[in-house]
């Protein structure tokens, strides 16, 4: 079955085979960080509605699971923008733990906690990792670049009241760019503002993919051991491991490129597959780079393939 909305298990640093949910369309989302690996915003809203079928979503979910019994770790909802914008989200968290016994993440920007509903559409989600990356509004203006409607000290409010009301874990997720938020005082900033979260885990991350803008940077490693001891996190850095889920071997290049319009793809990794699956390394490499809807960059020393999603 060819899936619309539904994609994966890919290999996640934080939830092991993960079985990626878009619920909304590519690039539609309320913030446009520099950081993203899917590029600037096309669509910006902070409109809640359903851009799709909430049955269809879920008729895709229940058969990749079926057809995938052993093999996810997690139903998450990661949209490519933000997946809370979606109004049905509260249905389609139910109805997936409910008819599949599989533990749902939703990994959100947290800039919707603010709205009553939708902390009670997430409330019973088993993980929920939204985004904390400023201690300030001059600062969350420059590195997430959110919708006017939404401003600091109202994401941060929602957050602290989501902290107290959900019954599933609560892992904030702190991006860093060199530069903008890692130094000493806005680490001292955002750990304030964590205090007065009761979260269960605080993850760094950097900008591993090639991000929307060119200028953003990695920070350098004195700045992620200072992180470290000033958030008391989880330093999660580097790469995924892991293998990412093949439907028909036969059609691997098919599979790839499908892959790349979701998930950017590292050089080594198709190399893996191509391997596993009795395929020329150097020919699928060359096949693959050679689709005319594909892009590579070359970031930090990787080479990434991605492909930008055909439009609706």
């Amino acid at each position: 079955m060819e899936y619309k909305h539904v994609y994966g298990p890919v290999p996640s640093r934080r939830l092991g085979k993960s079985l990626g949910v878009s619920p909304i369309p590519s690039k539609t989302c309320n913030y446009s960080c520099v950081y993203c690996q899917l590029g600037r915003t096309d669509h910006m809203t902070n409109l809640r509605q359903d851009f799709y079928d909430p049955q269809e979503i879920l008729n895709e979910i229940l058969d990749a699971v079926k057809n995938n019994p052993n093999g996810i770790d997690y139903v998450t909802f990661v949209g490519e923008g933000e997946p809370t914008l979606c109004k049905s989200l509260d249905y389609l968290i139910r109805e997936t733990k409910l008819r599949t016994k599989l533990p749902v993440a939703v990994i959100t920007n947290g800039s919707l906690l603010y709205m009553e509903d939708v902390r009670n559409d997430l409330k019973d989600a088993d993980v929920v990792l939204p985004s904390l990356d400023a201690d300030d509004e001059e600062t969350f203006k420059k590195i997430n670049r959110p919708h006017g409607e939404i401003d600091f000290n109202k994401m941060v409010e929602g957050l602290k009241v989501f902290s107290k009301i959900r019954n599933g874990q609560l892992w904030v997720e702190v991006m860093l760019v060199k530069g903008i938020n890692d130094d000493e005082k806005h680490l001292k900033g955002i750990a304030g503002i964590l205090k007065e979260i009761s979260s269960d885990r605080v993850y760094v991350n950097v900008p591993i993919r090639p991000p929307a803008e060119k200028w953003v940077e990695i920070p350098d490693e004195e700045s992620l051991v200072k992180a470290h001891e000033i958030l008391h996190s989880y330093v999660i850095s580097g790469y995924e491991e892991g293998e990412f889920h093949i439907d028909d071997p036969s059609k691997l290049y098919d599979e790839i490129i499908k892959i790349c319009e979701r998930h950017p793809m590292r050089e080594e990794q198709i190399k893996e597959l191509a391997e596993k699956f009795g395929f020329s390394e150097e020919e699928m490499i060359l096949k693959v780079q050679n689709n005319p809807a594909v892009k590579i960059i070359e970031y930090h020393g990787k080479r990434f393939f991605l492909v930008k999603p055909k439009q609706e």
